[in-house]
């Protein structure tokens, strides 16, 4: 019998060696071997390097040494555009999800932190909507957020993110956080967050409110934000035909169809 324990345990011990290098491995194979320049007020640090988010540093090795630099002392991050990134981004904004997933999540997942996260993480939220993969989403934002501490500062995303939680119904944690970003976040930031406290009063059928401060709040006071005009033109001219106001909803559309002809929305209205 106590043989019989000796040999369990041993087997226990083996497992949990295996399960811990197979860990390793997985580990390893989300990371990539990044080679460029973390930038500073103070200097330029080129070479290989990680982020290290439980002390919110970049660590650079270069000529057997390291250094470790703080988040909040650099100023910019020069590194190579992944490879197939762009084809991934482009295929997810032609409907084409599936084929691009596993480049976006190799990206995520391999340059936290590190510029092109963002950008693969944008273009993964959109692929796992139109799946309609929304919990999807969603998680995999809030993942981001917590490894990331720069996500928050990143408009798009984060109305991507809010789009995310609309979807899902998730309705008072999208207000919580459109209020912080109204709140603390760039001009850019705010302008995709009022286009989003309208989808969210338009989903609950309050076409009047999504109108006012939603989307003409942003056609008239975020004109200079050019990315988030087609948008808000766009869901502008379906509330006011909603409510009938066919004058304005003709005005908004001239004025989509004319300042932003090839943005995916005035093809919408071309349909």
């Amino acid at each position: 019998m106590i043989r019989i324990r000796k040999q369990m345990h041993l087997a226990v011990r083996c497992l949990t060696v295996v399960g811990a290098v197979l860990s390793l491995a997985q580990a390893g194979l989300a990371q990539e071997k990044i080679v460029g320049a973390v930038v500073t007020r103070q200097r330029e640090f080129n070479g290989e390097i990680r982020w290290k988010a439980a002390s919110q540093v970049y660590a650079i090795r270069a000529g057997g040494r390291e250094f470790e630099i703080p988040a909040r002392d650099v100023i910019d991050i020069k590194i190579p555009e992944p490879a197939g990134l762009a084809q991934a981004v482009a295929a997810v904004r032609a409907g084409q999800y599936p084929g691009a997933i596993t480049t976006l999540e190799r990206v995520k997942d391999g340059y936290i932190n590190l510029v092109y996260d963002k950008i693969a993480a944008r273009a993964l939220i959109q692929a796992y909507l139109g799946m309609g993969q929304t919990p999807k989403a969603v998680a995999m934002c809030e993942e981001l957020l917590r490894a990331s501490p720069t996500t928050k500062q990143d408009g798009e995303l984060m109305g991507a993110y809010v789009e995310a939680l609309i979807k899902s119904e998730q309705l008072p944690k999208a207000k919580r956080i459109l209020d912080d970003i109204i709140a603390t976040g760039s001009r850019d930031a705010v302008a995709i967050a009022q286009v989003r406290r309208g989808d969210i009063d338009m989903a609950g059928g309050d076409m009047r409110e999504a109108l006012l401060n939603g989307y003409l709040r942003t056609i008239v006071l975020f004109q200079n934000v050019k990315s988030v005009q087609p948008e808000a033109l766009f869901k502008a001219i379906k509330c006011h035909t909603a409510l009938n106001e066919h004058h304005y909803a003709e005005k908004w559309r001239r004025r989509l169809l004319a300042g932003y002809p090839d943005s995916k929305y005035a093809k919408e209205l071309s349909k």
